[in-house]
């Protein structure tokens, strides 16, 4: 994975001034009445406990190189997967005083340029395979206290629009040296990122070194709010009227200041253990090897942002989806296969004359679907590399489809609608939306509800899977 993002340790960044403070507003005319809050309950859309004794790389990927700050001005480790150890029910990030010489860095990327470095420190860093929207995340953990040491737990992204990139972060929390040495450890920094812009506050506990801590960032479309062992430490709006944030509803024609720096993008759960340089820099007081410890990560939606993420994902793995490629996702995670072959001995034939009929595909071997992730596709090329017995495959097919309930179609209708109004508010530029729209609108009414993959979507990613009840698979066939 070559990220190559120039974000720094913020802690070591000053503060914003007075001026600049004021100059994170804009003046705006409200142009309709609109809801911004969601009190709709929180459902557990991502949650890793880190039980076994592996990193699960279907949610997560570890860091390999330098992931940022390429002219190591505030921070300088090699990142290696070996830093990052599961174990005991507990997430490790490891910093070592380990040298590792000549190790090539990419410099530029255009012109292309590697120059070749070496490095005293090892640490270890991941980042979620999945892009969050608005939602709540969450994590219990322990720090490493030393001298020369920035662990963080964060969220970032960049986001592409009109040509033009933009970067987006939330530090839930940032620790670092600080001018006493006995505030190591006890100085919680959380920072907010959009498009260049940024504000930092800090607050000062206990030392979060000594023992297990919950951080928690709440993050809505109108605000960013920032917990610590449940206790709110700091609220950003996204909207203020006569100098206090607006909760709920903006009303036509009334003005409004909007923060420019509130992040609307969607971005990457990140979990590291920086190591510093300089006059920052480790010495002979810092204890080492140094632990992270994480307990548990979660990541929280309500039901207009679970939307969200889902359709984003998908657009994400798969840009060229139509609104019927989505509509057959969402289904699909709703009430499973909508062709099912009973017959075990038709369902073997039908999966043999598949795998004899395509060479490769170009869609993801595992894809947990929709809402709430009821059923996965598996895509038969796991078969063909071996990853997966067909028989195996074939059994838990079969196993899922007779799990399979009777559809209720008007519920789902009624439920569809609104998720066709939530897109529309996302302004994605789906091809044919309309058209697509109205075509399964049609099929709706007529209580009927299977439709075929669409030939964008068949031409660009050549879908051959087959779709598994989630608890099927990860009983019976979990391969990762």
């Amino acid at each position: 994975m070559k990220r190559v993002y120039l974000i720094f340790c913020l802690i070591l960044i000053p503060f914003l001034g007075t001026s600049q403070k004021n100059s994170r507003w804009a003046k705006i005319t409200a142009s309709e009445d609109k809801i911004i809050c969601d009190e709709s309950p929180w459902e557990l859309v991502f949650e890793d406990n880190f039980d076994g004794n592996t990193l699960d790389l279907s949610k997560w990927e570890p860091y390999i190189g330098v992931p940022r700050d390429l002219s190591f001005k505030w921070q300088k480790a090699w990142h290696k997967s070996e830093n990052v150890i599961v174990a005991d029910g507990l997430l490790s990030l490891v910093s070592k005083r380990e040298q590792m010489d000549s190790m090539s860095v990419v410099k530029n990327w255009n012109p292309y340029t590697v120059e070749y470095e070496d490095f005293e420190y090892t640490s270890g860093e991941i980042w979620t395979k999945t892009l969050f929207t608005y939602g709540k995340l969450e994590a219990r953990l322990k720090i490493p206290k030393g001298w020369g040491f920035c662990p963080a737990f964060w969220m970032y992204g960049e986001y592409k629009k009109d040509d033009r990139r933009r970067n987006n972060e939330i530090d839930v929390f940032e620790f670092g040296n600080e001018k006493r040495r006995s505030n190591i450890a006890k100085i919680h920094h959380s920072t907010v990122h959009y498009d260049g812009k940024h504000r930092s506050t800090q607050y000062k506990g206990v030392d979060f070194s000594e023992d297990f801590h919950v951080f928690t960032m709440v993050w809505d479309e109108n605000k960013i709010e920032f917990y610590v062992d449940g206790i709110l430490k700091r609220r950003d709006y996204k909207y203020k009227k006569g100098g206090k944030g607006v909760d709920c509803q903006l009303h036509a024609g009334k003005k409004y200041k909007e923060n420019k720096v509130f992040t609307t993008d969607p971005m990457n759960i990140v979990l590291n253990n920086a190591v510093l340089v300089g006059k920052n820099a480790p010495d002979a007081t810092t204890p080492f090897p140094a632990y992270m410890e994480v307990d548990y990560v979660r990541y929280y939606q309500r039901l207009e942002d679970k939307v969200k993420q889902s359709i984003l994902s998908q657009l994400q793995t798969y840009p060229k989806s139509t609104l019927q490629d989505i509509y057959k996702n969402l289904f699909q995670d709703r009430f499973g296969p909508e062709h099912i072959i009973s017959d075990t001995a038709s369902a073997r034939l039908y999966l043999e004359q598949e795998l004899a009929s395509f060479e490769t595909s170009n869609s993801v071997d595992v894809e947990f679907l929709g809402l709430h992730h009821n059923y996965v596709r598996v895509s038969l090329s796991t078969v063909k590399q071996g990853k997966v017995p067909p028989e195996k495959l074939l059994t838990a097919f079969c196993n899922s489809a007779k799990k399979i309930a009777e559809s209720d179609i008007k519920q789902w209708h009624a439920e569809w609608r609104k998720i066709v109004e939530i897109i529309k508010s996302m302004d994605l530029n789906i091809a044919d939306f309309e058209h697509d729209a109205q075509e399964i609108e049609v099929l709706l009414s007529q209580g009927k509800y299977a439709i075929h993959h669409s030939a964008a979507f068949r031409d660009n990613y050549q879908p051959h899977y087959r779709i598994v009840e989630r608890e099927i698979f990860e009983r019976e066939m979990n391969f990762y």
